[in-house]
């Protein structure tokens, strides 16, 4: 009897030992796996962070390079609408007590028509900052640019005929030279012929000044 006994004590005490076993290997399993889920984890979460760190990285590159295009557009689109030209009005010089030439640049919009563009802006003659700096016009109240055609290097320039008004020299030929200088900036016109009401002149206004032959840039100072 005693035999018996101590047989089923051993036999118990296996199948414990069997039970802790079988839960140590579960319990170590399942440590395994939760540390595997965790790298996992990890892995998929770096992963995304890249992906969203090179997703930031491409939008920066891509907004500057939006904004470099933008800025380069809108360079191109300035240059087009604008351009710049060259009015000449007159300032008197007390010390001389004479009149000169003196050049003004703007910008106006663009057009294709740019030495009409200019001789109407020198008809409308200075701005108010010009006048503040003693810039001033001879041009006629009532002149109108009738119409312009070059041929051969010179401008046909017509004008009607308050463009003749007035007296004094020294005035009608800085008037004459206000339009030459202003016409032969551009490439191309070397010269200036004057028309009145369409028709050509050979004297221009009461003063009897001679325009027979096409007026060009003066070869000193342009003063009058």
């Amino acid at each position: 009897m005693a035999r018996r006994r101590k047989s089923g004590c051993g036999i118990t005490l296996l199948f414990w030992i069997i039970i802790f076993l079988v839960l140590l290997i579960i319990l170590l399993q399942m440590q395994d796996n939760k540390q595997k889920n965790k790298n996992l984890i990890n892995r998929i979460s770096n992963i995304f962070n890249n992906k969203k760190n090179n997703n930031i990285k491409q939008d920066k590159s891509e907004r500057l390079v939006s904004i470099k295009n933008l800025q380069k557009k809108l360079q191109n689109r300035t240059d087009k609408r604008y351009i710049s030209i060259d009015l000449y009005f007159v300032k008197y010089i007390e010390s001389l007590d004479k009149l000169k030439l003196v050049k003004v640049t703007r910008k106006i919009r663009y057009t294709d028509m740019v030495l009409t563009k200019s001789i109407e802006e020198l008809i409308a003659g200075p701005t108010e900052s010009e006048s503040r700096k003693g810039i001033s016009s001879v041009m006629p109240a009532g002149i109108k640019l009738l119409g312009i055609n070059i041929k051969n290097g010179i401008a046909y320039i017509n004008f009607n005929s308050a463009f003749e008004s007035g007296v004094g020299v020294s005035m009608l030929e800085a008037r004459l030279y206000q339009v030459v200088y202003t016409a032969t900036q551009f490439e191309g016109i070397k010269g200036v012929r004057f028309l009145i009401e369409g028709k050509s002149k050979s004297v221009f206004s009461a003063e009897g000044l001679s325009i027979r032959k096409p007026l060009t840039r003066l070869s000193g100072a342009p003063v009058f």
